[in-house]
């Protein structure tokens, strides 16, 4: 994804959120949601995090040995070089690892409790089949709406909004600090919406001969192996946060 003019950059309580819509989604969605289908029945119990009457997959995705799977990594390399690395010649000279990424299944009444991504420096989630489970409804509501609250805990006095919510959409790509607490509204619909959520890190690249700098293993790895190194047009709403937080979760 070289679309930089694409991306859209927002600034909410001093952070940056940024979002995109993937060009190829259409071509994927179905198989990558086939994809995430097979899982689950191979794994129903599936993972608990801070889905509730959700599923949650193993978080190694991104080695799942899969067409579309390949793709979306490819998509997350592009979006997220784009974001946070900026030129070209700036890209060149940083890897971005994926610590983890694991896919949601949420049916009727699923949703996310508020949740971070710490100790991960960066987080994102991409929408793979949620526009055809809207319906008259939930016109108006909140359903499956991912919520992002103020960490400024005084925001509101200060006439800052409490919290911003996006509205899914099939094909949208969000990535933001994984200190950035956020939850997932319950799904209204009959119908089950499917999303992946990814950590990830930005590094230096070694170059050969070089030394690490300070603190930076030789070999970045996950779980005992190298990780994957990887060389718009939501809806905003400001509205009233939750009172509690988990430290770690997902969605």
């Amino acid at each position: 994804m070289e679309r930089a003019s694409q991306i859209r950059s927002v600034q909410h309580f001093g952070v940056p959120v940024f979002s995109a819509i993937c060009e190829e989604f259409q071509r994927y969605r179905e198989s990558l949601k086939e994809c995430v289908q097979q899982e689950m029945l191979k794994s129903p119990r599936g993972l608990v995090r801070s889905n509730r009457n959700g599923w949650h997959s193993e978080e190694d995705l991104h080695r799942w040995e899969h067409d579309s799977v390949r793709w979306l990594v490819r998509e997350i390399e592009g979006f997220v070089g784009a974001c946070i690395a900026g030129s070209k010649e700036q890209r060149e000279n940083l890897d971005l690892v994926l610590l983890g990424s694991w896919a949601n299944v949420s049916g009727f009444g699923a949703w996310n409790s508020p949740h971070n991504h710490l100790p991960c420096p960066w987080s994102g989630v991409y929408y793979v089949s949620v526009d055809n489970t809207i319906d008259a409804e939930e016109a108006g509501t909140s359903s499956g709406r991912i919520e992002f609250l103020n960490p400024l805990p005084l925001g509101v006095r200060y006439h800052r909004e409490a919290s911003v919510r996006y509205t899914p959409a099939d094909g949208l790509m969000l990535l933001f600090p994984g200190y950035l607490v956020h939850w997932v509204q319950p799904n209204l619909s009959q119908n089950q919406r499917i999303s992946i959520s990814f950590n990830l890190r930005v590094v230096p690249k070694l170059r050969s001969g070089s030394p690490p700098p300070n603190n930076l293993p030789l070999q970045l790895t996950v779980d005992g192996e190298r990780g994957a190194a990887l060389s718009a047009g939501p809806v905003l709403e400001s509205v009233a946060a939750p009172s509690s937080a988990e430290q770690r979760g997902d969605g």
